[in-house]
C-alpha cells in the first residue's frame, strides 16, 4: 500500500528539484518588481501629503496662469 521511502529517492527528488529552474524565474521577477514597487510605496506613505499639496499648488498656478492667457494673450494680466 505504501511505498517504503528511501534515502536515494529522496536524494533523487531534491536533485530533480535543484535543477528546476523555472521557479528561479518566477522569483527573480517578484523580486525586481518589489524592488521598484516597495520605494514607490514607501515614498507615497511618507511624503504622500507633500506630494499632494506640490501638485495641488502646481495645478492651481497653471489654472491661474491660463486664466491670465485667456483675460488678455498679450500681456498676460
Amino acid at each position: 500500500m505504501f511505498e517504503l521511502v528511501t534515502l536515494p529517492r529522496i536524494k533523487n527528488a531534491l536533485a530533480n528539484f535543484h535543477r528546476d529552474e523555472r521557479g528561479l524565474t518566477v522569483v527573480e521577477i517578484i523580486l525586481l518588481i518589489s524592488l521598484i514597487v516597495l520605494p514607490i510605496i514607501l515614498l507615497l506613505v511618507f511624503f504622500g501629503k507633500d506630494i499632494k499639496r506640490f501638485i495641488t499648488q502646481m495645478w492651481s498656478d497653471t489654472k491661474d496662469q491660463a486664466q491670465d492667457l485667456q483675460s488678455d494673450p498679450f500681456t498676460g494680466s
